[in-house]
């Protein structure tokens, strides 16, 4: 087949040209630059581009698949940046872009990182018949082939290499490679997932070797929704090359489907820290997310790292509107990830098209990632909040990587547990709260004999030692109290008389004990000390309300039963609702949700537990949760909801103590009167 073929679509100029002024030095008068110099200015000034058309001769072997990798996907990411007057089909001087040439790579290039037998499996497909072609699909992780497969993977791979080669000599001042097939999924030894060969492994090998002194470390940095598995393979023990990546993850089971992307695997030998991996939890993840990540791990690694050479794997599956990635991540989002890693290396940034399978979304933001480039300004973020699974995951990142790293702060000492001369601090916590307690209102451990979770909740369990024969019985579930040190520290290393402990939960105790109340006042530990077992601690919780319900509250003499609760533990006061009658002896429910997000009953019970929760309930949620978007109707099932400006179990508790302990007391009055 003619390897050539003509750019799709008429040829269009947009002028992009600025008047070109100096000042002269002597006089003040601005005089026009010569040709020559602005010949010289231009092409400082140029960014590049390289886009080759023949690169849509791969395609499945049936031309009505709707394959996701659709050869569609440059053309569209050209077309898109050519719409918006930056390129011309026909190179034109008053192009923001320069167009760079597109070329095979060579074998010699290739085997910089892949084996002589995974190049001459790519090469064969190029004499396959039809028959052989499809049996090979059919055993090949994610991939397709036809007889131009292994031409445009070639075309791909040397045209990233010759692009990344024209940033490093200056020959433009960044660039963007729109390539196909992608590359970041090729492992040195075998393709995958819709990549053949490894394109930006390839350049940055073929940069270090070409210029040596020019290009001396490297980051890749890698924002494509799935990990980049043969490019951390291909450098994991490499120290000049930097692999960081943000990506889908899900404990392995998003695609590749490996452990390769979790954030301990931080490479080996003297690649060790080298690899920063960023592992989303779950889709959703959005802008606040991203720039999140950016601002606390992505920049401050990048800075401390100095590279000569920024290379992005540029996938936009992550993008707003992919149907595989199913992120939010929307093009200013990426305008400004680009705009920062710009401040990088000198500005010599070369970025090169992966992923991304919304030919819509791919488009838009390509386009954005295009525009930094060339220097036009990014639009607003759609959003500025990290997600609570963003900001864990970015602190379990920062303690792993603070080994390796200076600016990830604080550094993580680590301390084992089962070590005799190590203890957690929520077990000495509480033991120093039940000593406490004992001496001040003789509240002593209340036993949990069931074996499942007698060793769990061993002293988390306390109770006042007459609560049977009381009227009156208040049961606290909440998790540990709040420990506040200096968190500007620069290890997690706390210093004792700088450090304080917020327990709220002490004035409920105080309170209820001074009323002359019964009281059962339960901790709920977030892990437990000496077991190897997994720990679930909200099923935990649910299966103790309904034991300790069993076993004691139901049998006691009290006739007005206030349930307070907090954080994670109010799960196992819903499930205990749900799951015994409670409505005869219990008062009210005081849930405080904290940074939870709020859930309901479940229940199929045909009697009004809905409407009697409404009834009988306190239900205090942060002021941005999602339910108060929500149609009222819906709202019963969760409860009596009030709406709180605090965000934590802790500030609330302590910030409604007032209004909570004078909502029971006029429940009380109320009943007395009746």
């Amino acid at each position: 087949m003619d390897k050539k073929l003509a750019d799709d679509g008429p040829t269009t100029v947009t002028p992009w040209s600025v008047l070109l002024k100096k000042e002269n030095g002597v006089t003040g008068r601005e005089t026009l630059i010569s040709s020559g110099e602005i010949t010289t200015l231009e092409a400082i000034k140029k960014s590049g581009l390289c886009y080759d058309p023949r690169m849509r001769f791969h395609a499945t072997l049936n031309e009505v698949d709707d394959h996701p990798e659709d050869p569609r996907r440059v053309l569209r990411v050209f077309d898109a940046i050519r719409k918006a007057g930056y390129v011309s089909n026909t190179p034109n001087p008053t192009d923001a872009f320069l167009r760079l040439p597109s070329r095979e790579a060579t074998l010699e290039e290739l085997l910089r990182v892949h084996t002589p037998e995974m190049y001459e499996k790519i090469t064969k497909t190029e004499l396959m018949s039809r028959e052989d072609l499809t049996n090979l699909e059919k055993i090949s992780d994610s991939l397709y082939f036809n007889n131009e497969s292994a031409f445009c993977a070639r075309l791909a791979c040397g045209s990233a290499i010759e692009t990344c080669a024209a940033v490093v000599t200056g020959k433009v001042k960044n660039a963007f490679a729109v390539v196909r097939p992608p590359g970041h999924h090729a492992e040195p030894h075998k393709p995958g997932g819709f990549c053949l060969f490894n394109n930006v492994s390839v350049a940055a090998r073929s940069m270090l070797q070409r210029f040596p002194e020019k290009v001396k470390r490297i980051l890749i940095l890698d924002w494509d929704v799935h990990h980049g598995n043969g490019t951390q393979m291909a450098f994991y023990d490499d120290p000049n090359v930097l692999y960081i990546s943000l990506h889908r993850y899900e404990q392995g089971r998003f695609y590749p489907g490996t452990v390769y992307g979790r954030a301990e695997n931080c490479g080996e030998g003297a690649g060790l820290g080298r690899t920063v991996n960023i592992p989303w939890p779950c889709s959703g993840m959005g802008d606040g997310d991203y720039i999140y990540a950016f601002q606390r791990v992505v920049m401050p690694i990048a800075y401390e790292f100095n590279p000569d050479l920024v290379i992005i794997s540029s996938g936009f599956d992550a993008a707003a509107g992919d149907h595989i990635g199913q992120c939010l991540v929307t093009p200013p989002a990426y305008a400004h990830m680009t705009q920062m890693l710009m401040g990088l290396a000198d500005g010599k940034v070369f970025a090169s098209l992966e992923g991304g399978y919304s030919l819509d979304a791919i488009s838009v933001s390509a386009l954005a990632v295009a525009q930094s480039l060339i220097g036009v300004p990014p639009s607003r973020l759609h959003t500025v909040y990290a997600s609570k699974h963003a900001v864990e995951t970015v602190d379990m990142v920062t303690e792993i990587q603070s080994k390796f790293w200076r600016c990830m702060r604080p550094k993580f000492i680590p301390a084992n547990p089962e070590n005799a001369h190590v203890s957690r601090l929520h077990d000495i916590i509480r033991s120093y709260q039940a000593k406490k307690l004992f001496e001040d209102w003789k509240i002593t451990n209340l036993p949990i004999l069931r074996d499942s979770l007698s060793e769990t909740f061993a002293n988390q369990a306390l109770c006042s030692h007459d609560f049977f024969q009381k009227d009156v019985l208040i049961i606290l579930i909440h998790e540990a109290p709040l420990i506040l040190g200096d968190g500007r520290k620069d290890s997690n290393a706390l210093k004792p008389s700088d450090s304080y402990l917020v327990d709220p939960v002490s004035l409920y105790i105080e309170w209820a004990m001074q009323q002359n109340f019964g009281l059962i006042d339960i901790n709920i530990p977030e892990v437990v000390t000496g077991e190897n077992k997994p720990y679930d601690m909200v099923e935990e919780t649910k299966k103790l309300c309904t034991y300790i319900w069993d076993n004691y509250i139901e049998l006691a003499s009290a006739k007005n039963i206030f349930f307070i609760a907090s954080g994670k533990a109010v799960e196992g006061v819903i499930n205990l609702i749900a799951s015994r009658n409670v409505m005869k002896n219990v008062r009210c429910v005081v849930n405080f949700f904290g940074s939870e997000s709020l859930t309901g009953l479940k229940t199929a019970s045909e009697d009004d537990l809905p409407g009697w929760y409404f009834r009988h309930s306190l239900i205090f949620v942060k002021s941005t949760d999602e339910c108060w978007k929500k149609p009222k109707k819906n709202k019963r099932r969760y409860g009596r909801l009030i709406q709180s400006e605090h965000d934590s179990g802790t500030s609330m508790l302590e910030h409604h103590y007032r209004a909570v302990t004078q909502y029971v007391s006029h429940l009380l009055k109320k009943n007395d009167a009746s």
